[in-house]
């Protein structure tokens, strides 16, 4: 893309899912942490 050149490859890329956005910073921790707790909680049976 940078050259100017059309090539298949850039077209697979282009149609590729976009990543969705994440959500505002403290919704996004509160839903790290909660999810950190359940794999702690979790992995205790485990062992």
């Amino acid at each position: 893309m940078a050259s100017n050149q059309h090539s298949d490859e850039i077209d697979i890329i282009n149609k590729r899912i976009k990543p969705n956005r994440l959500p505002p910073n403290p919704i996004l921790n509160l839903g790290v942490q909660v999810r950190l707790f359940y794999e702690r909680i979790r992995a205790r049976s485990e062992v």
